[in-house]
């Protein structure tokens, strides 16, 4: 009877620890070409209080995978220079799909002049 006690208690300890780790994955695509966004940053934050969870970078194929413990109000935030940031909530276990939209943004003007400082 005891060991039959202690075989439950670790399958149950057991299974606890399996479904602690569940993973956020997706891809992000430009908008206007469809194409996979190299070396995109993908943060993963709790939604409350918008601390950080998790990050990552995108694939060369636009994919990313992250591994998360909590999974409740969780929002992915995406961001690229030259593109809009993405902010969306998410769940553990769906594909998620980003579209980044490019952003145009202007540099100053910068003079040169010779002579010392």
């Amino acid at each position: 009877m005891k060991r039959c006690v202690v075989i439950f208690c670790l399958c149950i300890a057991a299974t606890q620890v399996f479904q602690a780790q569940q993973s956020v994955t997706g891809s992000v695509t430009d908008a206007q070409t469809g194409e996979p966004v190299d070396a995109a940053t993908i943060q993963l934050l709790h939604g409350r209080n918008e601390k950080l969870v998790n990050y990552t970078l995108t694939t060369a194929r636009g994919c990313f995978t992250m591994q998360v413990r909590q999974t409740d109000s969780l929002q992915l935030v995406v961001s690229l220079l030259g593109y809009k940031t993405v902010k969306q909530a998410v769940r553990t276990g769906e594909d998620i799909q980003i579209f980044l939209e490019t952003q145009a943004f202007a540099l100053r003007e910068v003079e040169i002049r010779p002579g010392r400082v």
